[in-house]
């Protein structure tokens, strides 16, 4: 598993050339970085889902739910907390 999610993050080493684009070309050069990090990002993403299908022959659907059922606890879970710490 971790080689295939080692591969699958390989795309950001993309970001250190985007970055140094961005400080050379100033205005264009953040809008190059902003589009480049989206484009890279969901490349990743794309990339992380196909190797926990691969890994555990889930089906599609079920390795979309494994990347992101942590990621939406890990906000809901401390919004529930602030709200109940407020209410007290």
């Amino acid at each position: 598993m971790v080689c295939g999610l080692c591969f699958a993050y390989f795309p950001l080493v993309f970001f250190a050339p985007l970055a140094l684009l961005r400080a050379l070309l100033g205005f264009p050069g953040h809008i190059l970085y902003s589009v480049g990090t989206l484009i890279f990002l969901l490349w990743c993403l794309i990339l992380v889902v196909i190797a926990i299908r691969q890994n555990y022959n889930f089906s599609l659907g079920k390795a979309i739910a494994t990347c992101f059922i942590p990621g939406i606890l890990l906000v809901i879970i401390p919004l529930v907390a602030v709200a109940i710490s407020m209410a007290l």
